[in-house]
């Protein structure tokens, strides 16, 4: 509000300021759980429709892409090792691409002594890599590696009734990408 005195010479502007940080976040993690429930509802949506295994993957894929804005969302399946529930790869069956990067379906990485990919599967957390340069784990990757070249990137697996079933692969590849705990916790 402007302030003046008797002979209405201005002298200055007097003020308030609320900080409203705390509705911001509160804001903030409003809208991520609201984008949590639409994510899901949609990925629910496109699965009802159709109950080839195929459809569904390619539908995933495509809906988290777009959600977390990556080159690549992949979609792996589990291989077993015979007469176990252990994992000995995973396949890439399904993707999501935006930008000129090869195809990755039908890429294999082991799980045998792939300490980030054990981890995926025992912790069922997902696992982050903000800059797979610097990462000591960057040499389980190799496979990929070969293929293409993610700066950052982050795996959670997936369960059915307890026990692991594939695993969900985003990859930035432009650029290095600080992975925020929102949006650890919407893969998971």
């Amino acid at each position: 509000i402007p302030r003046y005195d008797q002979s209405g010479e201005f002298l200055g502007y007097i003020g308030s300021c609320t900080d409203i940080s705390d509705r911001k976040i509160a804001e903030n993690r409003l809208q991520q759980q609201l984008n949590k429930s639409l994510l899901l509802a949609k990925i629910t949506d496109k699965i009802r429709q159709s109950l080839n295994p195929d459809e569904i993957f390619a539908t995933a894929a495509q809906e988290i892409g777009k959600i977390f804005e990556v080159n690549h969302a992949l979609i792996f399946t589990c291989q077993f090792l015979p007469k176990t529930s252990q994992p000995n790869k995973i396949i890439a069956v399904s993707e999501y691409r935006q930008g000129n990067y090869p195809s990755l379906i039908g890429v294999e990485i082991s799980v045998v002594n792939n300490p980030s990919m054990e981890y995926v599967f025992r912790e069922e957390k997902a696992f982050p890599i903000n800059n797979i340069e610097t990462s000591p784990l960057s040499s389980h990757f190799q496979d990929m590696l070969k293929v293409m070249s993610p700066k950052s990137l982050m795996t959670c697996g997936t369960f059915y009734q307890g026990k692991v079933n594939g695993c969900i692969g985003l990859y930035h590849c432009d650029h290095h990408h600080q992975w925020k705990n929102e949006e650890v916790e919407l893969l998971e």
